[in-house]
Formats: structure tokens, C-alpha cells, sequence
């Protein structure tokens, strides 16, 4: 299980969205990490963010990022 938190910048794929974001909210449910991307297309407005570039993603989709790596 990792350990992701809001904030964490991450490597996403889900076979539908790919690129690196950050986390900015957590609910525990289907797809529970939201992450803003400028990678995002067509995304989903996301809490209070006015733009559609975030997107619900499933703990095995995000990679975290360690600071010195990307």
C-alpha cells in the first residue's frame, strides 16, 4: 500500500490519462485521489480548482515522485 497524500506530485496512467500532477484531494471511495495535471484534458472541474484539468485516479494508476527524480 503507498502511502499518497495531497500534495504528493505523482506519475499517472490509467490507459486513458498519462502524465505528472499533483494530488489535491483524497476521498475514500471508487477512484479516491483527485490529481491537477495541465496533462488533463477534458477533465473534471475538481473541487476548487475552476478548470478541467483534474482527474480521478485509482492508487495503482499514481507512481510518487521523489523530489529528485522526473
Amino acid at each position: 500500500m503507498k502511502l499518497l497524500k495531497i500534495g504528493d506530485k505523482v506519475r499517472f496512467d490509467d490507459g486513458e490519462q498519462k502524465g505528472i500532477g499533483t494530488i489535491v484531494a483524497i476521498k475514500r471511495e471508487t477512484a479516491p485521489y483527485l490529481v491537477h495535471s495541465e496533462d488533463i484534458k477534458d477533465g473534471h472541474d475538481g473541487y476548487l480548482q475552476d478548470n478541467n484539468n483534474n482527474w480521478w485516479f485509482y492508487e495503482d494508476d499514481l507512481e510518487l515522485i521523489k523530489e529528485h527524480e522526473e
